[in-house]
């Protein structure tokens, strides 16, 4: 379930920012501070057309966790990060003439859907409409420990620092 919420957020960043990624880093691994076994797991799933699509990276996200994932493993962290990302304008958008059948091709409407999705999403609030597996408890266990974030001064007006004499 982590993996599908994150991914659903870096897909909805990337589409704010108009852009679209060619692969997907997926890792998972045990705490370095417990006196469990050590793992560690990660794997690159390639996405044979760059996209914004969350349901695309779900499906891709699955596709690498069942690849890294071993059982009986006490995981501590978990996560993914988009790779090759590059301007939604600059993208190569030609199809592969031998590669497989991918959901974008499968649903005639699936360019549609992301920014329907997201519309609802920005009028109505975060979360409004989403991926069934991205359901989770506003208190999760799990969920992102956010208490100590750094303030984005960098790339949030709001949250600019005045000094004034």
């Amino acid at each position: 379930m982590r993996k599908s919420v994150f991914t659903a957020r870096a897909a909805e960043r990337l589409r704010a920012q108009r852009s679209v990624a060619g692969a997907i880093n997926v890792f998972a691994r045990t705490s370095f501070f417990r006196n469990d076994p050590p793992y560690s797991g990660s794997i690159v799933v390639p996405l044979y057309q760059a996209t914004d699509d969350t349901s695309v990276m779900l499906h891709a996200v699955r596709k690498g966790l069942k690849q890294i994932f071993r059982p009986g493993f006490n995981y501590g962290k978990a996560g993914v990060c988009l790779l090759d990302i590059e301007p939604m304008s600059r993208a190569n958008r030609q199809m592969a003439l031998f590669g497989p059948l991918t959901e974008a091709k499968a649903a005639p409407n699936a360019s549609k859907i992301m920014p329907a999705m997201d519309g609802v999403n920005k009028r109505y609030g975060k979360s409004t409409i989403v991926h069934a597996s991205t359901l989770h408890d506003s208190d999760a266990v799990w969920s992102m420990k956010q208490e100590r974030k750094t303030p984005a001064y960098t790339t949030d007006w709001g949250q600019i620092v005045e000094i004034r004499r």
